[in-house]
């Protein structure tokens, strides 16, 4: 009724092609993860340069006053305001609108504990590998 050999090539086949999928997958995920301390090893580099320039970068000083109260707020109702008021400002999408908003908020976060983005918490820069 069955042919064992051909059940045994099939799943054969499924278990391979699973192995190559996951490993895949891995590489994906390893070189996306690479690139990310890569960007942030980069942002850090920048932030020194800039904090040893004695320059101030405030990359958000140019938002629409109203988003940046309903971000400060943080309620609901004043987050949607702040959300349309900076998509119509920027005239981008969504996405961009969202990423936009959690790096006003990162920015803000670092800024009240006294930190720049390539710092600890501790306060001391980072070396390459996060430590």
């Amino acid at each position: 009724m069955f042919d064992m050999s051909q059940i045994t090539l099939n799943l054969f086949v499924l278990i391979a092609s699973v192995v190559v999928m996951v490993s895949l997958l891995l590489r994906i995920l390893t070189a996306d993860s690479r690139r990310a301390a890569q960007l942030l090893w980069l942002e850090a580099k920048i932030d020194a340069i800039l904090t040893d320039a004695e320059i101030e970068f405030k990359p958000y000083e140019s938002l629409p006053e109203m988003a940046i109260l309903a971000l400060q707020e943080g309620n609901r109702p004043k987050a949607i305001t702040a959300f349309k008021a900076l998509q119509k400002s920027f005239s981008v999408g969504n996405k961009e609108t969202e990423h936009l908003i959690r790096e006003i908020q990162r920015h803000a976060t670092l800024r009240e504990q006294g930190l720049s983005v390539g710092q600890d918490h501790s306060g001391h820069a980072r070396d390459d590998d996060g430590e």
